[in-house]
């Protein structure tokens, strides 16, 4: 059994064993106990209440929430105020806790441009960290599970953004009239582009049968695809689909998941129309951004609120 953390001030650790019954309901069959092997003195980090404001260049962000052991279920509903906000619940018995970070957002540029959360990292001064590894639907709001070891005081939290909207043309590799393949075959246009002095090359693309409307779920290999090799990103560097255009109807092509490294981003996508001959695709590089917090874990016991903000 690995463990992700791990306690490191206590002198004595309890394993306690579980097996699931035919319910599906976790029961305890058993424990034992040993002397820790790993631990360790050393002073625990103090939250930082009263800064909740840090800038990232010109970019202001402020923390406006975090919060641990909270759980999956959540509900939308409108206070006596009449502001909409998302309750959660606290972790039950037994379950794995989670971590609510909710940030707001404050550009210069105004709405110009749209930033977002797009991963974040939590650690304690034991050692352990964990990063919340978030490549969907993300926005101000971000979710670790599980989260550290709950004893420390302070943890740090290292947040990971970067825009959504607002580039400027240098920011942007384009490929033009990309020829389509035929239906169940897939093309290697070989383009390639230099934008911020990384080179791209539009490795592949797949099309594939349309899709049948009647069926609710589709195998990966079902989809149409386009695959992105690159130069080594490195750690601030970020590529992002901003747009897919079918021409000559002019369609824009909704992505239906994504996997990506350092070196490569692939997109699924759903049915390319019959008549399409060519794609115009254009995508996004940019350096990310970074902040840094000290937060105390604010152990959520009963139903916890927050306000939805743009």
């Amino acid at each position: 059994i690995r463990f992700r953390n791990w306690p490191r001030r206590e002198e004595w650790i309890e394993c306690v064993i579980f097996e699931r019954d035919e319910q599906h309901e976790n029961e305890q069959i058993g424990s034992f106990k040993f002397k820790n092997p790993m631990t360790i003195n050393r002073p625990s980090w103090s939250p930082e209440q009263a800064s909740k404001v840090q800038y990232a260049g010109d970019l202001k962000v402020t923390l406006q929430d975090f919060a641990a052991g909270i759980s999956n279920s959540q509900t939308s509903r409108k206070n006596s105020d009449g502001v909409r906000e998302t309750v959660y619940q606290p972790v039950a018995s037994g379950s794995k806790p989670q971590a609510l970070v909710d940030v707001d957002f404050e550009s210069p540029r105004g709405t110009n441009e749209t930033w977002i959360l797009f991963n974040a990292d939590l650690s304690d001064t034991l050692g352990n960290s964990l990063r919340a590894s978030s490549r969907s639907g993300m926005n101000d709001k971000l979710l670790f599970s599980p989260v550290l070891w709950p004893d420390e005081d302070g943890w740090k939290l290292l947040l990971h953004m970067k825009r959504k909207t607002g580039f400027l043309p240098g920011e942007l590799i384009t490929f033009s009239n990309v020829p389509l393949p035929n239906i169940n075959t897939t093309n290697f246009p070989g383009m390639t582009n230099i934008v911020m002095g990384i080179e791209s090359r539009l490795k592949e693309v797949r099309r594939s049968q349309p899709l049948d409307k009647n069926k609710t779920r589709w195998n990966r290999r079902d989809l149409s695809s386009i695959r992105l090799d690159h130069d080594d990103l490195g750690d601030t560097n970020q590529i992002d689909l901003l747009s897919l255009t079918v021409q000559p109807s002019g369609v824009a092509l909704v992505q239906r998941g994504s996997s990506w490294a350092n070196t490569h981003h692939e997109y699924q996508l759903e049915s390319i129309p019959s008549e399409g001959t060519h794609l115009d695709i254009v995508f996004s590089l940019q350096k990310a951004r970074f902040v840094e917090f000290k937060v105390a874990p604010n152990w959520v016991t009963n139903e916890y609120a927050i306000p939805d903000h743009e």
